[in-house]
């Protein structure tokens, strides 16, 4: 597990055809979530965009927004642009399903 600068949070990832687990705490103001190996959290799957999403803190909450990526961004099985992130809520970037948990 790679600690990244970030919130009072962590991101779970689990995919459908993997049984690892992996947890990231969150630690800045803004991280990416994309194909790109510099993103703060990586999914290497062809449906993830480059730039796919951004964590971003703001005053009322952590926040996760869509980069205009093809496939989009889900969060409970709605598509997003922007939303409000909750204890619970599951995230679904290409094959990949993310899990927010306060801590």
């Amino acid at each position: 597990m790679r600690c990244l600068p970030g919130w009072p949070g962590r991101v779970r990832r689990r995919s459908d055809d993997d049984d690892l687990h992996r947890r990231r705490h969150l630690d800045a103001d803004r991280v990416g979530i994309g194909r790109s190996p510099d993103a703060g959290v990586f999914l290497d799957d062809v449906t993830v965009s480059r730039n796919h999403a951004l964590l971003v803190r703001r005053r009322d909450g952590l926040y996760i927004d869509d980069l205009g990526s093809l496939n989009g961004t889900y969060v409970n099985r709605r598509r997003i642009e922007s939303h409000r992130l909750a204890d619970g809520d599951e995230i679904q970037v290409g094959k990949y399903k993310l899990s927010y948990l306060e801590r």
